[in-house]
């Protein structure tokens, strides 16, 4: 199987940038790989407009998944990486829309993917950028530190949403089962990751103000979903 990477993507209110956010990655893939742009009931009417648009004319380089229910942003991710598996992939990245994540570090994923089943973007380490709000800051780093902690492992932020696995990786990962429905399955994928002793690197990346926002719901489920691991250690 020839190396193809599946670009995840999920697509919420992002009309204003999704054209020139598509537009970078493609700048990023070789041949073979792919762009899924996965929507859900969060979407807007005119970013959906954009990518339907987007998708007839990509020459094949952007896939446009609906969602139409969705019981959490985790659901949204599995998604797409559900109908991402069902094609010849072997490496898979997700990366958030908006310009949080910046799609010109793409080939750093997969330089890193060359030696390594998991790469994991790191907002903390030398040559990092992280561009947020006071409370987003405290809210990764002390994630990130509770979780380093309790979980007993060494990944520094395990809280990024900027990550490529293997297809192996993938797949025994999600067979695990992902139980978070917010912001916290990026946690857990990256301790199970762990658990199952697949080599894994930290790559610098930079970071922006993200299109959505963490809310007191997105932290109690985090600290819910953190205690449950830790319980099944």
């Amino acid at each position: 199987m020839n190396s193809a990477l599946a670009v995840i993507t999920p697509v919420g209110r992002e009309s204003k940038t999704i054209f020139d956010f598509v537009s970078r990655v493609q700048s990023q893939l070789n041949a073979n790989d792919m762009h899924f742009l996965i929507t859900d009931n969060y979407t807007d009417e005119a970013t959906l407009r954009i990518i339907q648009e987007l998708s007839k004319n990509s020459k094949h380089l952007i896939t446009l998944v609906n969602l139409q229910v969705s019981r959490g942003i985790a659901d949204v991710y599995l998604k797409g990486y559900e109908r991402a598996l069902a094609e010849n992939y072997t490496h898979f990245l997700e990366i958030d829309a908006g310009f949080s994540h910046d799609p010109d570090q793409i080939n750093i994923f997969r330089q890193a993917s060359l030696s390594n089943d998991v790469v994991f973007g790191n907002r903390f380490i030398e040559n990092a950028e992280y561009h947020s709000t006071f409370s987003r800051k405290i809210f990764s780093k002390g994630g990130s530190f509770l979780a380093r902690t309790l979980l007993k492992i060494q990944v520094l932020d395990l809280t990024s949403g900027y990550q490529l696995f293997s297809r192996e990786a993938l797949l025994a990962i999600l067979a695990r089962g992902i139980r978070s429905k917010g912001p916290f399955f990026q946690t857990e994928m990256k301790y199970f990751a762990c658990e199952m002793k697949f080599k894994y690197k930290e790559v610098p990346i930079s970071y922006s103000n993200p299109s959505r926002q963490i809310t007191l719901s997105d932290v109690t489920e985090s600290l819910l979903s953190l205690f449950r691991l830790t319980i099944l250690k």
